[in-house]
């Protein structure tokens, strides 16, 4: 694979302070109605950033709601550490520490920064975490605590998305699983979304990242799932993908 760049310099210079538990999911079928779309994949968040690619209608985003509890498994297995979560829904999950953020990020746009900052710490009965937990996502993206009171669709489509990533620090999830992140955005933000992913991360999170950008997506990688048919076709870091030209082009379009 030839690109401009190492792909994988970022990730490999970047700290990572990571959790002591993984969101797995061990052998999983899943789908819509009658129409099976994943077919036993197995998959984890590893320490730092996992992404997970493959051409449209691979299965990306219904393997990443199959994690997150927004879809149910017909079959396989999903546990944080020890806790089985096999059974569990998307409010569940909120509560074992896993936080799905959606492709349009799920904001409120009529309510303020500080009030979708709020909304993220809905479920957490301690007002004074809440608070240094936004304090915390205060820091981390420090434009928001610039537009505290303003109303998130004032926002540009970057600082929207840092506030979508913000609300979720403020859940306290351990695991972030990202929908495309950067979709429907202009392409030179691209890069400052990869950014923010990258401050997720050094905040000590991990996250499982569903990316079209793969170019951009694979300078943050620190694991790679490429899945095609509803089917895992390469599982490893990206430093292997160097010897997959054939696989990377046939199912990502790099040359």
């Amino acid at each position: 694979m030839s690109t401009d760049s190492d792909p994988t310099t970022d990730a490999e210079d970047r700290p990572t302070t990571g959790t002591s538990d993984q969101l797995v999911v061990e052998n999983v079928v899943t789908g819509y109605g009658n129409h099976e779309i994943i077919h036993d994949v197995s998959a984890k968040s590893h320490e730092g950033v996992t992404c997970i690619f493959g051409p449209n209608g691979s299965g990306k985003s219904t393997l990443i709601k199959a994690m997150g509890g927004k879809l149910p498994l017909w079959s396989g297995r999903k546990r944080m550490g020890d806790r089985d979560l096999t059974d569990a829904n998307a409010s569940d999950m909120v509560d074992a520490g896993v936080i799905t953020v959606p492709q349009d990020g799920g904001l409120f746009p009529s309510m303020t920064v500080r009030e979708n900052l709020l909304m993220g710490g809905h479920s957490v009965d301690d007002d004074d975490l809440v608070s240094r937990r936004m304090d915390e996502a205060y820091e981390a993206f420090p434009i928001l605590e610039e537009k505290t009171a303003a109303k998130a669709t004032s926002l540009s489509g970057g600082q929207q998305m840092m506030l979508s990533f913000a609300r979720a620090m403020v859940s306290g999830a351990d695991v972030f699983l990202l929908d495309e992140p950067s979709a429907g955005l202009a392409p030179t933000l691209v890069d400052d979304v990869m950014e923010q992913v990258r401050t997720l991360v050094d905040r000590g999170v991990q996250v499982v990242l569903v990316e079209q950008n793969v170019k951009t997506a694979l300078r943050v990688a620190d694991h790679v799932y490429i899945l095609a048919q509803g089917r895992t076709q390469f599982d490893g870091p990206p430093a292997d993908l160097a010897e997959e030209d054939e696989l990377i082009e046939l199912y990502l379009g790099i040359k």
